[in-house]
């Protein structure tokens, strides 16, 4: 399954309709029909919202086990910038296949460039 399928999974789970939980959320019916149907890729901030509001853990909507989101809590550094990930994340999922693999490309370029790899200056 994907998150989409998840997420409609899981609210009809919770007897909600679409209008219901967008209420929850403060967005749009048609917001949560293009979430389910994969027209639109929800940010992590969203993900999480929408994991509170069908109050489940988040790793239910990811299709992970709760294994590998311990592992990807525990691997964040303590100065992780999650709104940075988040805008990122909204740029990625705007981009279609072949945008996201030129993507991909000019993230691992900035990373051989030492002047983006060294800590800030503060």
């Amino acid at each position: 399954m994907n998150i989409g399928e998840n997420i409609k999974k899981m609210r009809q789970f919770r007897k909600l309709t679409q209008k219901e939980l967008a209420q929850k959320l403060g967005k749009t019916q048609q917001f949560i029909g293009k979430l389910e149907k994969n027209l639109n890729s929800p940010n992590f901030s969203t993900l999480l919202d929408i994991a509170v509001a069908l109050e489940i853990p988040l790793d239910m909507l990811l299709d992970i086990s709760p294994s590998d989101t311990a592992y990807f809590i525990r691997a964040m550094p303590d100065d992780f910038d999650l709104d940075k990930v988040n805008t990122l994340m909204d740029y990625f999922g705007m981009l279609n296949d072949l945008g996201q693999d030129k993507a991909i490309e000019r993230v691992e370029e900035l990373t051989e460039i030492k002047k983006y790899t060294e800590p800030d200056d503060k």
